[in-house]
């Protein structure tokens, strides 16, 4: 079945929205709001959350007291919204079809395969968009009293998420283990994935950073959840200056 309720929906007016205020699709999973959150303002006026709510692009998972927890409704509007963040606001071209591509090698277990359809995605974006979030990177470190922190991991992450979640993929960041806490853990058709992103600074770099991103998801247990044979473990590293994925590491346990 086709998602015909999310395509009468003004995703046109959504794209526009979501690109003039600098939205990511995570930034709502999982959101906490007090339960009077929509009802504040005018929806000309209203906050990023209470504007989605009240267009039905979230709703309430949870209530904890006086909070609400937000997420989307259902995997199809969140697979939906991916597209649109990628589309609309990444320009990014044939978004559709890598997503369909992923959704394919995951149910095969194509770990390799999810690699190579995120390189390519990276090398659809036009320069702009890198150029972009390069410039946004840069003012948050001056914010931050010039803290070091990985390049701009964050977008690159943002763009695994909408591929993956586009895919139909159900993903999730940031899983607590005994020592930490995974970057994505993505599943697909009982098959399980435990992905850790990096970004280095040349591609020798990016070679060590992928064994570095390795070597945490085993010594911090990440995918010990899931027993012998439970999951695909995949290292990624983003060489930024190539702005392509310049060494991945996969494993099984």
């Amino acid at each position: 079945f086709r998602n015909y309720w999310f395509e009468s929906g003004s995703p046109s007016f959504l794209v526009d929205y979501v690109k003039r205020h600098d939205l990511e699709a995570e930034s709502f999973r999982g959101l906490a709001v007090d339960d009077e959150f929509a009802s504040l303002t005018e929806i000309e006026s209203a906050t990023p959350e209470s504007f989605l709510f009240q267009s039905g692009y979230l709703s309430v998972r949870e209530k904890k007291g006086r909070k609400l927890i937000l997420d989307y409704p259902n995997m199809e509007v969140l697979s939906s919204v991916a597209k649109l963040f990628l589309y609309g606001k990444l320009k990014a071209p044939n978004a559709g079809s890598f997503a369909i591509d992923l959704e394919e090698a995951l149910e095969r277990g194509d770990a390799e395969g999810l690699v190579k359809i995120y390189n390519a995605l990276l090398a659809a974006l036009p320069y702009d968009i890198y150029e972009r979030e390069e410039s946004k990177y840069a003012r948050e470190r001056q914010r931050k009293d010039r803290l070091v922190i990985p390049y701009a991991e964050s977008f690159y992450h943002a763009l695994l998420f909408s591929l993956l979640w586009a895919s139909l993929t159900n993903t999730t960041a940031e899983n607590h283990s005994y020592w930490g806490r995974s970057d994505i853990e993505a599943e697909k058709n009982g098959r399980r994935y435990v992905i850790e992103l990096k970004v280095a600074e040349g591609k020798e770099a990016a070679s060590q950073a992928a064994d570095e991103a390795m070597r945490q998801i085993r010594e911090k247990g990440y995918a010990d959840r899931y027993g012998k044979g439970g999951a695909v473990l995949i290292g990624l590293a983003v060489d930024r200056s190539a702005r392509r994925v310049a060494g991945s590491r996969i494993e099984s346990i």
